[in-house]
């Protein structure tokens, strides 16, 4: 069961499944409902023998449960010895108002019962729930969910919860972050049923006053209206949600936005925020400093408003400079901690975007000041000859935005704002782009965003547009041409099944045929959490994208790794003009990291010039046996110094379709840190015969392997090759090992230098071995097999 909860809190130690069942206060019941008989044998299943105590604070409950405790003993002699009755809290040392303990030494469910604590699911697959700490496999998993359970579907998202009216109990010191235990659904109430009946809801409802939202109480509607061309009328725009924004919402428009904060003055300021927000604050010294230095930094409302707003109810004003100070210092912590000598650390990894885009005051703000999180919105880059560079004050100028030539980005403002989203995840806008006053603070950014740009699509709804951003989805629109959003690199992470059309104009048949095609890469993406790196790497054969690079480092996002490479798509050979030795650690510029370094596995590394060497690093971090599955299954050898792997060119050039998904083995490849060699700790047989494979015919291809044992027997056993790597009939050694799911050998064939290094010639699979694991394991060691390590050349 995955409880959100700390172990000790409210049902979870209550009566979170039961942990703990009072055996007596259900014996009579069930008596009378299965029988004696039955009613002994469900109370005996349920316990195993704990020290469990029910602890009474009522006098009337009390006695009631002594009574049933009775007659639960009488009928049950044999329990007799292992239950007591203790009245008053001096017989237990029990602080004052108890009533009476009854005592028992059987209890407990499920045995054995474990607690895994502050290990985030990341993902669940196939009976076994990933999580940073390691992989849980279980028979049964049990989600939970706050808000109304019936709302949650399989491969589905929330899809609004339980309409219509509801009866909630109300009562003095109620909170507004409060569960009730259970709410009520009026007959006669709109609800999602065909027949509402009074339905109980049970676990979870937020209370009545939770659903009331706290922000934004009473304000008048704002309407924002797209800007238009000389010439032009608003149908003239083909979106119709991006025509105008109509809503209660405090939304601001761009002219209030623009408004330099210095033409309004702090009081004018504090004016403005209270007539937007629908309060009457009054102006304390700590607000009044906080708004003076927007002033001096020459803020306009609008960014002034983004930073205020998400902190204006809770933030007690006269504290409020000292708690935005408190955010981004633990913000800038967080994230110095991400990066360490070139390697992104475990949290790292699951970092949140730098910046998000604020839709209701059209400003780009840092993680730390957002509400809410952000929807992500993702689009086909357009070629550059139909691009445009725009400086807008949304992002404060602070680099040159690339879009589409015929967009305009307050249209996707107002389309977002009436698809319900506050705040956006946009890359042009979010992540740093080339150009600009600050360019040399994109290298560093980048070697921990870009990485972990998919983050930015697992935590909310997310808008694709797949005509180019902001563009309107049209007929005409080709699926597969290189600029296609379902054929760039980036987009294989940003693919979420929660998910929606951005431009869509209300073309159905248009948009039946896009929701078919993102349902086959939704597949292609989500049923594979634990696919094989040929996998990954098949999918990005046909991907394609602005630098070789690029598609390494969105393969990292998919591949389990023990530590992460940073990215930095230029690749340098020395160092930029950027001198990250020299950083002040305390500058709120800093984008590199002082994390500490024995939070990584992978050495560090400096920056690279090629996808090549970006492929290389990635070999080096990525989990062992993924590493395996490439030594046994690539039929070629690599690279010179790196025969074992294929090239980054070869893996692009990988014809994957003839190799199982079901392939797996226990042994692994593990690198030497200090040497920076890769050894096998598998099994080797240092001389075999192998026939039959150097003639290029269909596959798969059949040849035999002949083995002489010590004891001077020569045995013949057949293999298969499924591709068509000539391996010329000679003497080789052999690295082999026994598939853990399909039972197969899978064997890589090469030669064994005298320093006991190993050169991969190619590989095959051997037909007849044993399937049984100790018999497999006889049979290899009786053709001479040995757990030697070589390193692989």
């Amino acid at each position: 069961m995955l409880e959100a909860r700390d172990a000790c809190s409210g049902a979870t130690t209550r009566n979170g499944g039961h942990i703990t069942p009072p055996l007596y206060h259900d014996y009579l019941d069930l008596k009378k409902k299965h029988g004696a008989e039955a009613a002994s044998l469900t109370e005996e299943s349920q316990c195993r023998k704990v020290d469990t105590y029910d602890v009474y604070f009522d006098k009337d409950v009390f006695e009631g449960a002594k009574e049933k405790l009775g007659r639960y003993l009488e009928e049950l002699p044999s329990e007799k010895g292992g239950w007591g009755a203790t009245e008053g809290p001096a017989g237990m040392q029990l602080a004052d108002g108890v009533c009476g303990v009854i005592s028992t030494t059987g209890g407990a469910t499920y045995s054995p019962f474990r607690l895994y604590t502050h290990s985030p699911c990341l993902s669940i697959h196939d009976n076994i729930v990933h999580t940073p700490r390691g992989d849980i496999l279980a028979k049964h998993i049990i989600v939970p969910v706050r808000g109304h359970i019936t709302a949650r579907r399989a491969r589905r998202g929330f899809d609004g919860g339980w309409l219509g009216t509801l009866s909630f109990v109300l009562y003095p010191g109620a909170s507004e972050d409060q569960q009730d235990y259970l709410i009520q659904q009026l007959p006669d109430s709109a609800t999602l049923r065909e027949k509402p009946h009074a339905e109980f809801m049970f676990g979870g409802g937020p209370s009545f006053l939770a659903l009331l939202d706290p922000y934004y109480p009473n304000l008048s509607d704002v309407t924002i209206i797209a800007p238009i061309e000389d010439g032009l009328s608003i149908q003239d725009i083909k979106v119709p949600n991006q025509r105008a924004y109509t809503g209660s919402k405090p939304v601001i428009p761009s002219s209030l936005a623009d408004t330099l904060s210095g033409s309004l003055g702090v009081d004018g300021l504090m004016k403005t925020m209270n007539s937007t927000l629908g309060t009457k604050y009054d102006l304390t010294p700590s607000l009044s400093s906080l708004l003076a230095a927007y002033i001096s930094d020459g803020y306009d409302f609008g960014t002034v408003y983004a930073y205020l707003r998400p902190i204006w109810f809770d933030c007690d004003l006269n504290d409020i400079e000292d708690s935005l100070r408190t955010s981004e210092a633990m913000d800038l912590e967080i994230r110095q901690g991400a990066l360490v000598d070139g390697q992104i650390t475990e949290n790292g990894l699951f970092m949140a975007p730098r910046r998000v885009w604020d839709l209701f005051s059209n400003r780009v703000v840092p993680w730390w000041v957002a509400l809410h999180t952000p929807w992500g919105i993702s689009h086909a880059w357009l070629d550059i000859s139909r691009r445009k560079n725009v400086l807008t004050p949304i992002n404060r100028q602070e680099w040159p935005v690339p879009i589409p030539e015929d967009v305009n980005l307050d249209l996707v403002r107002i389309e977002m704002l009436n698809l319900g989203a506050e705040y956006a995840w946009l890359d042009v806008l979010c992540l740093r782009q080339e150009g600009g006053q600050n360019e040399d603070l994109r290298v560093g950014e980048w070697m921990l965003d870009v990485p972990t740009i998919g983050n930015a699509y697992v935590l909310e709804k997310v808008a694709c547009y797949f005509n180019g951003l902001g563009r309107p989805l049209e007929r005409g629109f080709d699926f597969d041409s290189d600029r296609s959003w379902f054929k760039r690199t980036w987009t294989l992470q940003e693919t979420s099944e929660n998910w929606m059309i951005g431009g869509d104009t209300g073309d159905e048949v248009l948009n039946e045929k896009i929701q078919e095609r993102f349902r086959l890469q939704l597949v292609s993406v989500e049923a594979r959490v634990l696919a094989p790196v040929f996998y990954w790497l098949s999918l990005l054969q046909d991907r394609t994208s602005e630098k070789d690079v690029d598609k390494v480092a969105a393969l990292t996002y998919f591949l389990p790794c023990d530590s992460i490479p940073a990215h930095n798509e230029t690749r340098p050979t020395t160092s930029t003009a950027h001198d990250y030795t020299k950083i002040d650690p305390a500058s709120k510029d800093n984008p590199t990291g002082t994390g500490d370094p024995t939070s990584t596995i992978a050495p560090a590394y400096s920056e690279l010039e090629s996808a090549e060497d970006a492929w290389t690093v990635l070999v080096k971090v990525m989990v062992w046996y993924l590493r395996s599955e490439i030594l046994f299954l690539y039929h070629d050898p690599g690279p010179e110094k790196n025969a074992w792997r294929p090239s980054w060119q070869q893996a692009m050039n990988w014809d994957t379709r003839s190799i199982s998904m079901d392939f797996n083995i226990l042994w692994g490849v593990h690198q030497n840190m200090e040497t920076g060699t890769y050894s096998y700790d598998g099994w080797c047989i240092e001389s075999v015969l192998v026939q039959g494979l150097a003639t290029p015919i269909a596959a798969p291809r059949k040849g035999h392997l002949i083995v002489q044992t010590p004891n001077g027997e020569e045995h013949r056993y057949e293999i298969s090759a499924r591709h068509q790597c000539l391996i010329p009939d000679g003497v080789y050694s052999l690295l082999c090992a026994r598939q853990s799911i399909s039972n197969e050998t899978s064997c890589v064939v090469g030669k064994m230098l005298p320093d006991r290094t190993f050169i991969k010639t190619s590989v095959f699979e051997t037909i007849d071995l044993p399937e049984d694991e100790k018999k497999w394991e006889s049979m290899v060691l009786s053709m001479g097999a040995k757990k030697s390590h070589p390193i692989l050349g």
